[in-house]
């Protein structure tokens, strides 16, 4: 084999190497996005619920519960009462749990979490705020600092007094 030969074949080594590690570096960053973007939609989608859980929550207590724990007891105690067509008087409903857990696959605890390992728990606030003279509760459910500042979600605010996410 001659020199010419030689550097040919090193050439087209040295270029199907790099082919390789381009195409990875490429794939591992769209893997990256994409595990971002299904973070940020779980994230959302627990917040949506701790929202909902916290409407029913002060609905039953007139006023919202202020940590996770007071809030998964409630989600798994409460019972929503069912009134069908025809039904004459209160005697006639029917009682559901709020979650069916027996027949479910849903871990009320998943969603204190703001990631799929169960290391960041949602920060949670509850309390009262004074608006035009007026004592409301609010509440401020908001993932923690730790997960990086660009992925700081929250639903609640005390001095709007929303229950809207900031992600809408």
């Amino acid at each position: 084999m001659n020199k010419k030969q030689f550097l040919t074949l090193l050439w087209l080594l040295i270029g199907c190497i790099m082919c390789v590690l381009l195409f990875r570096s490429v794939r591992s960053s769209m893997q990256a996005k994409s595990i971002d973007a299904y973070d940020k939609a779980l994230i959302i989608g627990r917040l949506d619920t701790l929202k909902a859980l916290q409407v029913a929550y002060r609905s039953v207590n007139g006023y919202y519960a202020a940590d996770f724990n007071t809030l998964a007891d409630f989600a798994q105690k409460a019972q929503l009462m069912e009134v069908s067509e025809g039904q004459s008087s209160v005697a006639d409903t029917t009682l559901r749990p709020l979650f069916d857990i027996q027949h479910s696959d849903f871990d009320i605890l998943h969603l204190g979490y703001a990631d799929r390992a169960q290391k960041f728990p949602f920060v949670f606030e509850a309390a009262y705020t004074v608006q035009s003279g007026d004592t409301l509760p609010y509440f401020d459910i908001a993932t923690p600092a730790a997960l990086g500042k660009d992925r700081v979600l929250n639903i609640g605010n005390k001095t709007l007094n929303t229950i809207d996410g900031n992600w809408r």
